[in-house]
Formats: C-alpha cells, sequence, structure tokens
C-alpha cells in the first residue's frame, strides 16, 4: 500500500508511483500483486487496475477488501 498526502490529491501522484513500483515488480519477475484496501481506497485501486479477491473483512477492528493485479 502507498499513500499521498491529502493535499495531492488528484494530481496523478499516486498513478505515478504505482507505475514505477509496477514496472520494478514486473522486472523481479513476479506477476502479481496483492493487497488489503481500506473502503475509502477501493476505486481507486479499482482505477489502477486492481480486482476485489474476496469480500469485506475485518482484522483488529480494521476493514480491508483483499485486492489483486495481474502485471503479465
Amino acid at each position: 500500500m502507498f499513500f499521498v498526502d491529502g493535499d495531492y490529491h488528484g494530481q496523478g501522484i499516486g498513478k505515478q508511483l504505482f507505475e514505477m513500483v509496477k514496472e520494478k515488480t514486473i522486472a523481479k519477475g513476479y506477476e502479481t500483486i496483492t493487497l488489503k484496501s481500506s473502503p475509502y481506497a477501493v476505486e481507486i485501486y479499482k482505477k489502477l487496475g486492481f480486482e476485489a479477491t474476496g469480500e469485506m473483512e475485518e482484522t483488529d477492528g480494521i476493514l480491508h477488501l483483499p485486492m489483486v493485479i495481474k502485471l503479465q
């Protein structure tokens, strides 16, 4: 997961950060990236190409949705 300061939302910074991570991940031979998204970030991750792999879960009082993106 990664975060962009609220003052900089909507400027494409998160997308640029993710593209850098994606390139490095592919270069290392990985085929997927998985994460647990907060409810707030689900739509952002969907725009980046992630898909839900289950239902919203709660762990230690924190809601999250398991997600994955296939890189190749």
